[in-house]
């Protein structure tokens, strides 16, 4: 119940006045979010390629192993591991090439038309959840993505092994 007070003067905030440009901005950083996650994804099938290839070049040194006592499970986290490394150093190259293009343009102060664009410079800023965020992820897809591939080294046999010997 108002009791019949009527404001006078109605008070509107900057987010209230730029309520369609906050909108659009929030889902530019939603799209933007799946869009490199979807980029991660395709460098997490390269990772899994090469190694593709590495347990078909290395499957007489897999049947050698085995032979000698190897398990499976030894098998399958050597490659995971191989591929994680390979992965780590992607994802340390590609922070640290992010960071520097980051740095760039925050020191580049880049200048705006206001009168166009709302705002006068380019606003850059570089947070460190959000790489933690990235590396995460990237870890996390590089890690079910391996499995396939440390899985067909794990399952190759003694026998494929030697049959693969020149």
């Amino acid at each position: 119940v108002d009791f019949g007070y009527r404001p006078r003067f109605r008070l509107i905030d900057w987010q209230e006045m730029n309520t369609n440009l906050l909108g659009a901005l929030k889902l530019q950083k939603i799209v933007l979010t799946i869009f490199f996650l979807i980029i991660i994804v395709v460098g997490s099938f390269v990772v899994v390629g090469s190694q593709i290839m590495i347990v078909h070049e290395k499957t007489p040194d897999i049947a050698i192993l085995k032979t000698m006592g190897c398990t499976d499970g030894v098998v399958r986290l050597a490659f995971t591991l191989q591929g994680l490394v390979v992965a780590g150093m992607g994802t340390l190259f590609g922070l640290l090439a992010g960071a520097g293009l980051v740095w760039l343009m925050a020191a580049i102060d880049y200048r705006l038309d206001a009168s166009v664009y709302l705002i006068d410079r380019l606003p850059v800023r570089l947070e460190a959840f959000d790489l933690l965020i990235i590396a995460g992820a990237t870890g996390m897809c590089t890690a079910i993505a391996t499995q396939y591939s440390a899985g067909k080294a794990a399952a190759k046999t003694v026998v494929d092994g030697l049959r693969a010997v020149d």
